[in-house]
């Protein structure tokens, strides 16, 4: 077992208030929020100057899932957060140096990923007998 990793226990009843909290606050922080926002904005900004037809909530929603659609579709794999430790990243750069190595052939390339595997996993043991 990897003793880095905490685990969260909720017990109780208090725990479940406080689980609760946390789901209505992250659901009215992303979703009732900004539908709210996308509706009061529609109304005051559109349907106040240029005449359009004023806006409920619910087409509010539909609205904000069109943003956040479009926006993921147009933003698709430009960028991303990654959690990792020092050695993760080392081991990533070290990874993408034997990969773009362009002198090499297939073959060679996947011996040297095998090797790298081999000593990950003979540290690993190590580290676990530890």
């Amino acid at each position: 077992m990897n003793k880095k990793f905490k685990v969260l226990q909720i017990s109780g009843f208090s725990g479940m208030l406080i689980l609760g909290a946390v789901i209505f606050c992250l659901l009215a922080g992303f979703i009732g929020f900004p539908i709210m926002l996308v509706t009061l904005g529609w109304n005051s900004l559109l349907a106040g100057t240029i005449g359009a037809p004023t806006m409920n909530y619910l087409q509010g929603a539909l609205l904000w899932s069109i943003i956040c659609l479009s926006l993921y579709i147009s933003s698709r794999n430009k960028f991303c957060i990654k959690m990792a430790t020092e050695e993760d990243i080392i081991k990533n750069e070290e990874f993408l140096k034997i990969l773009s190595d362009k002198q090499k052939t297939p073959q060679e390339i996947t011996k040297s990923i095998q090797k790298e595997l081999i000593k990950d996993l003979i540290n690993n043991e190590e580290e676990i007998k530890k």
